[in-house]
């Protein structure tokens, strides 16, 4: 285990997820207040949006098995963040209320924007994660290996980036009843979206990954 987590291939890909997805803070709680109490969309509306989202993110598990499972891990995310940042600028047309100004109605701008790149990202995120973890796993301490590169994909995605979330969006005292600067925190999110693709060069291509732990799977057969 401990020769397993020296390898850069791994350790890189574990820090890579801690700085690209935990540092990046997530205001789901803003956004279901934002979409219910500001843009006036009800709760069937909106159980009907992660219905749709469900939907798309089939149709983006298919695209992916069809086209992109054969690119390198670092391609994919790079198009993952890249839908991901449109999807962010939608988010921040939509807080500024410039689709109104456009005359687009906010359920039918969050149907044709943010339903479709948040399920995308998450498609194009999730599934190459998985298949390098699947590559990451050495012979005899797969389950160990799985588990802990798992475990920090859950921490980031779901504790540490929530947690950063709430963190700013306290300091600007947004709440559910005062969702006038909620805007700010788009542009936050933006910032830190940006900063993220320069670390994309921590994320290991599928040769070196092959490379390294076929050297460790080597060591473990000898003992």
């Amino acid at each position: 285990m401990k020769d397993a987590i020296k390898e850069p291939v791994i350790y890189r890909t574990i820090l890579f997820t801690v700085l690209c997805i935990g540092c990046v803070p997530s205001f789901g709680d803003v956004d279901y207040f934002f979409q219910l109490n500001v843009a006036k969309i009800t709760l069937f509306q909106y159980s009907l949006l992660a219905l749709l989202g469900s939907f798309t993110l089939f149709f983006g598990t298919l695209l992916y098995n069809k086209f992109f499972q054969d690119f390198e891990v670092r391609t994919v995310y790079f198009f993952a963040m890249c839908i991901s940042l449109v999807g962010t600028t939608t988010t921040l047309l939509q807080y500024r209320r410039i689709n109104l100004q456009w005359g687009i109605p906010d359920l039918h701008f969050v149907i044709a924007t943010n339903v479709v790149t948040n399920t995308l990202t998450t498609a194009f995120f999730l599934l190459p994660t998985l298949s390098i973890y699947s590559r990451l796993t050495p012979k005899k301490i797969e389950a160990t290996v799985y588990a802990l590169l798992t475990s920090t994909f859950n921490l980031s995605s779901e504790v540490i980036s929530g947690m950063l979330g709430s963190v700013i969006t306290k300091w600007y005292g947004i709440t559910d009843k005062n969702l006038d600067q909620a805007y700010k925190l788009v542009y936050i999110q933006l910032g830190f979206l940006i900063m993220t693709f320069p670390l994309l060069y921590l994320v290991p291509l599928r040769k070196e990954v092959d490379e390294k732990i076929a050297v460790l799977n080597k060591k473990e057969d000898k003992r």
